[in-house]
């Protein structure tokens, strides 16, 4: 992980020192903005690995879930903020320089603003994005197994008509087997990875207040089976 941080920081880097430095000054504020950018990596890199295990696991508690309810409107006011200064500006290298010095001061911004371990955040709405999108996407699909269930029911039924061709009743059948085949392959579907039963189980108990606060609608996320 940390490689990969510290290649996108010299990526970023040389292709703004490619399409937009004419000066050594540019020049030299890119460096020093991509030393700093790095500087920032390095440290979120290090506080993220002494919240996970060994393995690499975060643990979701109901602790941090409510961290998360109380950070979440925060860090959308950051976000939006710093969002809204780097648009209003023209295009060019200013701009450039505006989005990377941006993501240099979140640390600091986000702790200014009251989010006092932006590392532990960062992991927890990850965790809770996926567990929200897979219990969501349960519920889509248990929702549509009943229908499918009283399907196979009606369809069932059809099969003792004596009258019914055997080439339609050949296909019912099919049909049948089918959406059978379908309902077992959701119903071991496997868990998100770096999420647990538990995890997942705490989502689903706080699932209400999770929409609230990503401003989602319960029904609708459910309906669609996933986290726009």
């Amino acid at each position: 992980m940390k490689k990969l941080l510290y290649g996108i920081f010299i990526l970023m880097a040389a292709l703004l020192v490619v399409g937009c430095c004419k000066s050594v000054d540019k020049a030299k504020d890119i460096a020093k903005t991509a030393k700093n950018a790095t500087q920032v990596a390095t440290r979120l890199t290090k506080d993220i690995g002494e919240l996970q295990s060994e393995d690499g696991h975060f643990d979701l508690t109901q602790a941090r879930l409510q961290k998360f309810f109380k950070n979440y409107p925060i860090f959308v006011s950051v976000i939006e903020s710093k969002s809204e200064k780097v648009d209003n500006m023209e295009e060019g290298y200013n701009k450039d320089m505006m989005s990377i010095e941006s993501f240099v001061k979140l640390d600091e911004d986000f702790r200014k603003a009251g989010i006092d371990n932006p590392a532990e955040f960062y992991l927890t709405i990850v965790e809770v994005s996926g567990a929200y999108s897979y219990v969501a996407s349960k519920e889509f699909m248990e929702n549509a197994q009943g229908q499918m269930d009283e399907a196979i029911t009606a369809m069932k039924a059809q099969l003792q008509n004596p009258d019914l061709p055997a080439e339609q009743k050949a296909a019912i059948k099919d049909a049948i087997a089918e959406m059978n085949s379908t309902n077992t392959e959701e119903a071991q579907g496997d868990l998100p990875e770096g999420l647990t039963q538990v995890e997942i189980d705490l989502v689903k108990a706080n699932f209400d207040k999770i929409s609230e606060i990503l401003g989602m609608d319960p029904e609708e996320a459910e309906e669609e089976g996933e986290v726009s």
